[in-house]
């Protein structure tokens, strides 16, 4: 009887081992994702709007690792309402491969780096885990006329990348994901919109 029994919390404890294995890896963003032409042209315009709004109520984000303004944005906001409805959720759902809703702790950040603008060599910290998920995060460019370029490191080749991302367009990283820096503005300007995401 104790044998059986031995053999059963054997068995359980190896299915419940791979069953983890399995969801960690379908919920594991090991590289960094970009896609270009998100929203539609309505509700691009829509969003610049309601950012320009913005604009004079920004504040300065400094130190010696970052150099920008930025500002949280408000709930009930044109941008929350976007970034956090049922067709973009569903977006990030087939492009993931898993389901996301909402961070619960990290607020939706509209931010500008206009020249000297930067932030240093970082990982994403880990904010919030969900079965083992650390939590999806998006950078949306909004306006990109800035030599300013996004560089990432791909952990499993130790491959560098770079990018000048355009307007209307998502870079996908997750917490404690794929190492990234901004390089630091000489002309222009970039605007982006930073969005969080729980994993279900």
């Amino acid at each position: 009887m104790n044998n059986i029994f031995i053999i059963i919390i054997i068995i359980s404890l190896i299915i419940i081992y791979f069953t983890n294995k399995i969801f960690e890896k379908n919920c594991i963003i090991k590289k960094v994702h970009f896609f270009t032409n998100v929203l539609t042209k309505e509700e691009y315009h829509n969003l610049l709007k309601e950012c320009n709004l913005l604009r004079p109520y920004l504040k300065e984000d400094y130190s010696k690792f970052v150099n920008r303004k930025t500002i949280v944005i408000d709930k009930n906001s044109y941008i929350n309402t976007i970034f956090y409805g049922n067709n973009f959720i569903n977006y990030l759902n087939n492009i993931l491969g898993f389901r996301v809703k909402p961070s619960t702790n990290l607020p939706i950040e509209f931010r500008i780096y206009e020249k000297g603008g930067k932030m240093l060599w970082h990982r994403d910290l880990v904010d919030n885990v969900n079965n083992n998920c650390p939590q999806i995060e998006i950078v949306y460019t909004l306006e990109n006329n800035s030599d300013s370029k996004t560089i990432w490191i791909e952990d499993d080749t130790n491959t560098m990348h770079d990018i000048i991302t355009e307007n209307n367009s998502i870079i996908i990283t997750q917490g404690n994901g794929a190492s990234h820096m901004v390089t630091s503005v000489n002309k222009g300007y970039r605007s982006i919109i930073k969005i969080a995401y729980d994993i279900l």
